[in-house]
């Protein structure tokens, strides 16, 4: 089944490609910075590595160069989740009970 032979699933698509592009009407001009989008992307990185049961509550904690866990956002269901590093093979998003 292609997407022309079913115009509602076309539509369904076209639409939600549509919502990606569309800018907040709520906050018109509004750009994040480079550094406040990577934050951003490693923050919803964590958030998608369980179950939504587990990562509503969560905390969101990343590796340092010195091997330390730094807690980028504070939790307080007692999960811990980690970004992960797309960059890196074997270096996924997860969440970890504490």
């Amino acid at each position: 089944m292609t997407a022309l032979s079913c115009p509602y699933l076309a539509s369904h698509v076209y639409a939600s490609a549509f919502q990606c592009c569309v800018p907040d009407p709520a906050k018109p001009n509004a750009r994040l910075s480079e550094q406040e989008e990577a934050f951003s992307c490693k923050i919803n990185r964590a958030l998608a590595s369980g179950p939504m049961q587990v990562t509503t509550d969560a905390s969101v904690a990343e590796w340092t160069h010195d091997r330390e866990v730094k807690v980028i956002h504070e939790g307080t269901n007692g999960w811990t989740c980690f970004p992960g590093n797309e960059n890196h093979f074997g270096n996924v998003p997860m969440a970890c009970d504490a």
